[in-house]
């Protein structure tokens, strides 16, 4: 894909993508707030390994989708950017530029085609998908664990 029109079209797409990060992480944090109250009450009230260990995973796992909520978001934006879709608008040459500003890329990496970084991106989201459903997971097992143990 190197038509100009191809990248701006899946840069928008990518964009729209990305923004379905925000819904996942919203639900991520009602549970991660639920599990950092969890702990300590749970400590309190019913001292038993596994509804504590349940949600201290639930709260690391909260803690990790947090950290991929942040870089989708971050993604998402810069993405809305190249596609013309926030102002200033980006390409993405400028966009490694300002990453090697930034000290956050090497002058000697080569840019990248939007189809990389949109791979890239996809990535992140799966991580992001796959910490809330350990998180998920974790509550659901620590409290299973509890009732059979």
């Amino acid at each position: 894909m190197t038509d100009l029109s191809d990248d701006l079209t899946l840069a928008a797409v990518t964009a729209d993508l990305l923004r379905q990060g925000r819904s996942l992480h919203v639900a991520s944090v009602v549970l991660t707030v639920a599990a950092g109250v969890g702990v300590p009450l749970l400590a309190v009230l019913q001292p038993r390994v596994w509804p504590m260990a349940g949600a201290s995973l639930a709260l690391l796992f909260g803690l990790a989708e947090a950290w991929f909520a942040l870089r989708v978001g971050f993604d998402r934006q810069i993405f809305e950017r190249f596609a013309g879709h926030a102002t200033p608008p980006l390409a993405p040459s400028q966009f490694d530029r300002v990453l090697v500003a930034l000290g956050l890329a090497t002058a000697e990496t080569p840019g990248r085609t939007m189809a990389d970084r949109v791979r890239g991106c996809a990535r992140l989201l799966r991580l992001q998908v796959l910490a809330f459903v350990l998180q998920i997971a974790a509550l659901l097992l620590g409290g299973w664990l509890a009732v059979l143990v």
